[in-house]
């Protein structure tokens, strides 16, 4: 808002812009999230079955595990997360972090498992 009225030859100062938008209630709208995208689905390697076909209600203890991949910002970098949950508990009895994603990470994980 400051910018577009800055833009239109107004001299108005920035915290005064944000003061008479906070009384107004009036928000500025934030950047757009930035997402790695990760996922190729266009490839011709051989697609694991959906066992579960989402039920996840297990009745006995280590069972069923499931996992999962994320990437997590930090100051230095993107970070790569393996992840193995347990079901039955929702507990996570596996993990790895590393700088980038490859096998590794996943053995790694199920190894802690």
């Amino acid at each position: 808002m400051w910018l577009e009225l800055r833009a239109q030859g107004l001299r108005v100062g920035k915290q005064r812009v944000q003061r008479l938008m906070q009384r107004q209630e009036l928000r500025g709208r934030g950047k757009k999230r930035f997402r790695v995208v990760t996922t190729d689905s266009k490839h011709s390697l051989p697609i694991a079955p959906n066992r579960l076909d989402r039920k996840f209600l297990v009745g006995v203890p280590d069972r069923v595990w499931v996992g999962d991949l994320t990437y997590i910002g930090t100051e230095e970098g993107w970070l790569c997360l393996a992840v193995v949950v347990e079901v039955f508990s929702r507990r996570i009895v596996g993990w790895s972090l590393r700088p980038e994603i490859k096998a590794e990470i996943v053995r790694k994980a199920l190894e802690m498992a």
